[in-house]
């Protein structure tokens, strides 16, 4: 770069500007939800907004067979359907109204994965963690995350070599053989070979199987731990964006009626997570989601009001969150990392750590570890139970090394006054049998 590379940008003819203006099925089902009641249709509407795109004649039309063909995806996945209308109107199109408000393809992949999942076992005892590795495989790679993980992974492998004794050239052509964790790869490669056979616009469009936010959940680790253990501390802006990403995939793609409680249980953990770390990109989806978005600026009028939902008008949701919340405190009590225990309370002053270690000494006197296994994430071991208006008591049984639920610890919900939480739920006031 020199003086007279300026010159040439200032002197030279423009670039022709031209139009990126494509049709996705997030567009069409979009259209179709905002416009499910108009005489003309949210189809009609897509055609005249290609129309009205500054792309050129040829390139309408392409956008028009493009637009069928995706269409035609969406009947054949029953996501959409033709609905008769009586007396002079015409047929319409409409999405299926079992799908949740909210729902939506904003992912390439998106397609994929609504249509894949009912292929996955219900039975299996990983269905849930099964799904999320689902979600994850249509999302974009966070290469650097991926980096780290893949870089840990082979620090460990090439432990492992030294430790057996093993040669330098044949460790060097073991450590090649290394890969990121695939939870479920086989299955989702050989359904995405299917599904690529029957929807060849998806072009060079590829699934990308990882394990970020589903390892973040089976560890049950805050945001702080999985920075720390991956020594992710300059990508952290990347991890959040990924997990923010994964939380909405997950809350949107995956429909109503194929979600467990355990899927509930991943979407809770991760919203918790998002929370307790940074809860503006939330805020600002669940504002986009709602009609209110976030404001950046003031306008000559003030700042836009942002309306908040309710968390105590879904008793299904907030049980979830408290769920996640009561997982993560019993991961962080069998580390004893009592400090972040503390800092994570919305009033850290009412449950000091010293408070804390006083109540578990007992604890550590008859047992020599808490159980963090699955079955120490039973929904049937927290309650829930009312307390007041707007105020519940939670308990949460703790297991011991024998799978004995002896000790529990308690805490309290207090919405008083308040629609939304950003961090903590649960204020911890009690650990003891």
């Amino acid at each position: 770069w020199d003086a007279a590379t300026f010159d040439r940008l200032i002197t030279s003819l423009p670039e022709k500007l031209e139009s990126r203006f494509n049709v996705t099925h997030a567009i069409l089902v979009n259209l179709l939800q905002a416009h499910r009641e108009s005489a003309i249709g949210g189809y009609r509407k897509l055609v005249e907004l290609i129309a009205l795109s500054h792309t050129h004649q040829l390139g309408k039309v392409r956008l028009l067979k493009h637009a069928r063909t995706l269409f035609r995806a969406l009947l054949g996945a029953g996501i959409v359907g033709h609905v008769k209308r009586t007396g002079t109107m015409a047929a319409h199109v409409k999405v299926d109204e079992e799908l949740q408000i909210d729902f939506s393809l904003n992912h390439t992949l998106s397609l994929f994965l609504v249509e894949t999942l009912p292929l996955l076992p219900t039975e299996h005892e990983d269905h849930a963690l099964n799904v999320m590795s689902l979600v994850e495989s249509i999302l974009e790679s966070p290469d650097a995350v991926l980096y780290a993980i893949l870089n840990q992974a082979k620090g460990a492998k090439i432990n492992e070599l030294k430790a057996q004794g093993m040669e330098y050239d044949q460790r060097m052509i073991e450590l090649e053989k290394v890969e990121i964790p695939k939870p479920n790869a086989e299955f989702t490669y050989a359904h995405f070979n299917d599904f690529a056979k029957k929807h060849p616009w998806i072009g060079t469009e590829n699934i990308r199987p990882k394990s970020i936010a589903r390892d973040l959940f089976e560890r049950c680790a805050t945001f702080p731990e999985y920075v720390r253990e991956y020594d992710l501390q300059r990508s952290e802006g990347v991890l959040l964006r990924y997990l923010s990403d994964a939380y909405k995939t997950l809350v949107q793609n995956v429909p109503d009626a194929a979600r467990t409680e355990a899927i509930e249980d991943i979407a809770a953990f991760l919203l918790t997570t998002l929370k307790t770390t940074d809860s503006s990109l939330i805020e600002e989806w669940e504002g986009l989601r709602d009609g209110t978005p976030l404001m950046l600026g003031q306008s000559k009028q003030g700042p836009a009001p942002v309306i908040k939902k309710d968390i105590a008008q879904n008793l299904k949701s907030l049980t979830a969150r408290v769920r996640a919340e009561m997982h993560r405190t019993v991961m962080l009590l069998a580390r004893k990392n009592h400090e972040e225990i503390s800092e994570l309370q919305p009033d850290s002053a009412a449950f000091p750590v010293a408070k804390l270690d006083e109540m578990m000494k007992p604890y550590w006197v008859d047992h020599q570890s808490i159980d963090t296994t699955p079955r120490a994430r039973r929904p049937d071991l927290t309650q829930l139970t009312v307390h007041g208006d707007r105020v519940w008591t939670v308990r949460h049984s703790l297991l011991d090394e024998n799978g004995e639920p002896d000790w529990f610890i308690e805490g309290t919900v207090d919405l008083v006054g308040k629609t939304e939480v950003q961090g903590s739920l649960v204020q911890l006031h009690h650990v003891g049998n």
